[in-house]
């Protein structure tokens, strides 16, 4: 793909330190995505959490919108008979894979596809008065790209199938009262609240952030033995890391640890 690309320009990358941010870059569409442009989000997350620099990813997005689904062109197509490839290399689970945690500065407006990338990140930063949906059942179509998994571990049984079942719309209010946001604020200041979180995860160490994030996604299926013997285990190699002996030095001292 070359530079001059126009996918490039439709999601912007920035790096500052060890957090590296994403951002949606077609406003006049409230950033909903087509196929190139979502390739394009998912090869730079993969690049970067294949990259040992970046410990933090924030997304976002420009103008109105965060991430409202798939643009409705494409979903044209499909009403047309055009399908669209399936054998994507990369696809709408990537999130749930990664190493590297996700923080989402939801500016605006997301649905469909868009929040299930949102429910998959890990945590939450979310506009006042943003408008959210899963309108899958006033399609006619089904809870796709995980939603019906991802929506219940966060707002329980009930409350997931209220919002599925009904398609209507709710706000960044309801998502925080739900749980699925952890921070609610002032539009200007989503994405400044993100970056200082993502700034403080990038501070800590490496081996933590990433066995912390996989013991909470395995323990979400397995039972509390079973859990409570790999964090034992996981406890005692950590003893041997270097990033522990680090943190002891610096209490010592009485200085700030660096990872």
């Amino acid at each position: 793909m070359s530079p001059d690309s126009p996918v490039e320009h439709l999601i912007l990358s920035g790096r500052s330190g060890h957090v590296l941010t994403l951002t949606l870059n077609r406003p006049e569409r409230l950033n909903a995505t087509t196929p190139p442009m979502r390739q394009r989000l998912f090869t730079l997350l993969k690049e970067a959490d294949d990259d040992p620099d970046v410990r933090c990813i924030v997304v976002t997005g420009t103008g109105r919108g965060f991430w409202p689904g798939e643009d409705r062109d494409e979903l044209a197509k499909i009403n047309g008979g055009i399908i669209a490839d399936r054998s994507e290399p990369l696809t709408y689970d990537l999130p749930m894979a990664m190493k590297t945690p996700i923080v989402v500065a939801i500016n605006g407006a997301v649905a469909g596809v868009g929040l299930s990338f949102v429910l998959q990140a890990d945590i939450r930063v979310a506009a006042s008065g943003a408008k959210w949906a899963a309108p899958f059942a006033g399609l006619g179509l089904v809870a796709e790209a995980g939603l019906s998994w991802l929506l219940q571990r966060h707002v329980g049984w009930g409350a997931a199938l209220e919002i599925l079942l009904t398609a209507e719309p709710f706000s960044s209010e309801d998502a925080y009262r739900l749980g699925i946001v952890q921070h609610l604020e002032k539009p200007d200041d989503v994405l400044p609240v993100a970056n200082r979180i993502a700034s403080r995860i990038a501070r800590n160490s490496p081996f933590s952030i990433q066995n912390i994030r996989e013991q909470i996604h395995l323990d979400a299926t397995r039972g509390w033995e079973e859990a409570y013997a790999d964090g034992s285990r996981r406890a005692l190699e950590s003893l041997d890391r270097a990033d522990f002996h680090r943190a002891v030095a610096a209490a010592i001292e009485k200085r700030e640890v660096t990872f």
